[in-house]
């Protein structure tokens, strides 16, 4: 079966295969379907879209690291 996207394209989780891949199924307005992934490369992820264009995301970056947080005391101990 032939893909085209009509408008928006939606995505559903299939599967992860390891970290650095993800099984994607794509459907469209029109609600035709079509398997395709994304993959996590060294430029960051890539999505394979169901008529085999590459998208290109945006290169990873690690997370900022939020301050330890204090505990809150309990009513009861103070």
């Amino acid at each position: 079966m032939s893909y085209k996207p009509e408008g928006l394209e939606q995505y559903e989780v299939d599967t992860w295969i390891g970290d650095n891949r993800v099984r994607l199924q794509a459907s469209s307005a029109t609600n035709k379907e079509a398997p395709t992934d994304l993959t996590r490369t060294a430029q960051g992820w890539q999505l394979r879209r169901p008529n085999g264009e590459i998208s290109l995301g945006s290169a990873a970056q690690a997370a900022p690291q939020a301050p330890p947080s204090q505990p809150i005391a309990s009513p009861s101990s103070r």
